[in-house]
Parts: C-alpha cells; structure tokens; sequence
C-alpha cells in the first residue's frame, strides 16, 4: 500500500492506494459491483441510492448515501459514526441528503477501483484508491487508519468473488465426502497431518485437505448465510478467459497527478491458506 497526498485537497485529507492480482474475469467484477450498490459491503455499513443517472448493462452510475461500520476510529477519539453523500466515488453537497444526527459528515475526494486483464492469462489486475477526510478532530494516526481500511475494503473484490462462485453450486453430502483416514498428508499442499495441522473435508471435491487450505467461507446455502469449508482450489473454479497483453502498472501509475512516497510502499504479501496453488495475491501490508 502507497500513502500520497494531493495539494489541492485540505491537508487533514489522507490519501492511500494499492494493487493487487488475482485469478477471476471481469464479468464477475461487474457483477459484484451491480450486486453490492444496494447493500452494505466492506467498511460500508449501510448504502441507499438516491438516484440513478446512468443504468446499463455498460455502464451505472449513482447518487448514494453510504454510512460506515464501527470502527478503530468510533469510540476512540471520535464519538460519531461517518456518512458520505457520493456521487458514485466523489462527495457532493444535496440538500435532500444533510448530515443525519448521531453521524458527522465527511468528505470522499475521487477514490475507487481499476480492474482490467492482466498480462498472465485468466488473471485481473486491481488498483484501489481511497482519498477521504473523516472531519471532526481526530488525530492523524487514526485518519490514516480510516483510510487504509477503505482502501483495503475497495480491494476486498477477490473474496466476495471467491464466495460467490462457491455459492453457485451446491455442496456436497457427507456421504460424498473422502474419509479422512484415507490419506496421511493434505492432497494439496502435500504436508503431513498433525494434532496442529487437521485433517478436514473440502465440501465441495470432497478430499482430504488441511485446515489450511480449506478455509471457511461465508456462503449462500438455500437462500441463508452461512460458514462452509471449501479448498482453495476449489474455490477459484471459473472458465478460463482471454489473454490481454498490458503493461504492468506501476505504483507511480496510479494517480499521476498526485505524489507518492516510494519510502511508504512496502512489498504486497501472498497470504499462505488462499495464494498457494492460486498464485494469487491477497491483501496489503503496511
């Protein structure tokens, strides 16, 4: 992740970027944004359009109120929540949206995501920018903090797609499944079992896979919500797409007109349960 600053913002302003890959088709983006405009996501607690400018199967674009969860930065030194009234990723100023009571308005400056075809076939590329000033007298450290978990939360796509695809079909009986003394090691990262590395069952293929690589996914079950353990292979199933040649973009090729500190970035980790067999990159570190 990239901290930068834009001059022509006020300077209690906190400006972060980010990018990541991962394996999955644009199609599926734009779903999830369809999707997602209508309910609360990420650090986004609850979210209503206010009107709609632009509605196609190309193209949205909205007026929206969002309100944002309980956080680091409610109760510690801020007593409200914080709300935004947006023009898609831009506040602007209605007078049918004021401030609500019990909430302090703050200010989204031109923030979201990039997605395009990466160069490795069938993967994205993801960069996320989030520039917000919470307002109120909060001190620097915990603005910071606000914004890094906005940002982390535009680039939050690739679980919910993960979750997604696992919920399109359905899971397996426990009569399906592999026994689990039918295997000594984990049939995809090929550790032997251990009292601190389970045995469990993939609900979807049915193998033998450590806990670490059958992680617990929020999914849909029969309409309900619920927690189901499903490998990590698995969990990328998805037709292959088309291979798009284009350059890698560069932490200086995320917002050009604004200043980042190369002293600020740090290398994008590989979260060891989910980019093992997926080569795929998940979260930031800062």
């Amino acid at each position: 992740m990239y901290e930068g600053w834009d001059p022509f913002t006020p300077n209690t302003s906190t400006l972060h970027a980010g990018t990541t890959e991962f394996i999955g088709h644009l199609d599926e983006v734009a779903a999830y944004y369809r999707t997602h405009h209508v309910k609360g996501h990420g650090v986004v607690a609850d979210t209503h359009t206010l009107y709609t400018i632009v509605d196609t199967p190309t193209a949205s674009v909205r007026v929206k109120w969002l309100a944002t969860k309980t956080s680091s930065l409610d109760g510690f030194v801020a007593k409200k929540r914080r709300d935004f009234c947006v023009l898609e990723v831009n506040s602007i100023d209605m007078k049918c949206c004021p401030p609500i009571d019990g909430m302090l308005r703050a200010r989204m400056f031109p923030s979201g995501v990039v997605c395009q075809d990466a160069a490795r076939r069938g993967y994205l590329h993801l960069s996320a920018v989030a520039h917000i000033d919470v307002q109120g007298l909060v001190p620097p450290l915990v603005a910071l903090r606000a914004t890094k978990d906005m940002c982390r939360a535009f680039a939050g796509v690739e679980l919910c797609l993960r979750q997604s695809r696992l919920s399109a079909s359905a899971f397996l009986l426990e009569r399906d499944l592999r026994p689990l003394d039918s295997r000594r090691d984990c049939f995809l990262c090929h550790r032997r079992f251990s009292p601190l590395r389970k045995k469990t069952n993939c609900l979807k293929c049915g193998e033998v896979v450590c806990t670490a690589c059958n992680p617990s996914w929020s999914v849909l079950v029969n309409g309900h919500l619920t927690k189901r353990r499903a490998c990590t292979l698995c969990s990328l199933a998805s037709k292959p797409s088309k291979p798009v040649a284009t350059p890698s973009i560069h932490r200086d090729d995320l917002v050009p007109s604004l200043g980042f500190r190369s002293s600020d970035a740090t290398t994008i980790d590989r979260d060891d349960s989910m980019s093992r067999y997926s080569d795929s990159t998940m979260g930031y570190h800062t």
